[in-house]
């Protein structure tokens, strides 16, 4: 496996700050001006997400992994977790919104709005464990160590 490249990285670092201003705009438009919960709540998950997800990589670049590999595991296992529940939002939303005939609104309970903002979750959880499962493996093939042996105990 190749390490990403500078620019790669500093696409990555863009796209990951992108995603936490547009959560955290998502969060305060729909939350205030809409008085969409749903919508609101998802949107700041993906901000969260996105967070994590920058943090992943600037502790790549910084080559902090060497003292928190295991770390990587439990981020995979969230991403995981994240992606199971954002999926299922995601189909019951728009089941919501077709069994209910509702228009695409940005207003009130606006069903079809919460389930693009759900799958916006699912994209930051899903990339969060990609990233943490390419890292890991990378970290593994360099030093030649299993990251899931503790290696400061023995």
């Amino acid at each position: 496996m190749e390490p990403p490249t500078s620019r790669q990285n500093k696409f990555r670092l863009a796209f990951a700050i992108t995603g936490i201003v547009v959560g955290v705009s998502i969060f305060l438009m729909f939350g205030i001006m809409y008085r969409n919960p749903d919508t609101a709540l998802w949107g700041l998950a993906s901000g969260v997400f996105a967070a994590i997800t920058l943090a992943v990589h600037v502790k790549y670049i910084r080559d902090q992994w060497a003292t928190g590999a295991n770390c990587l595991r439990a981020l995979m296992l969230l991403g995981c977790l994240a992606q199971l529940a954002s999926v299922c939002t995601f189909a019951v939303y728009l089941a919501l919104a077709i069994t209910e005939n509702q228009a695409v609104t940005p207003f009130g309970r606006a069903y079809y709005v919460s389930s693009v903002w759900a799958g916006m979750t699912w994209k930051w959880s899903f990339l969060l464990f990609h990233y943490s499962r390419s890292y890991r493996r990378l970290w593994e093939q360099r030093t030649g160590l299993c990251a899931d042996i503790g290696y400061e105990k023995v």
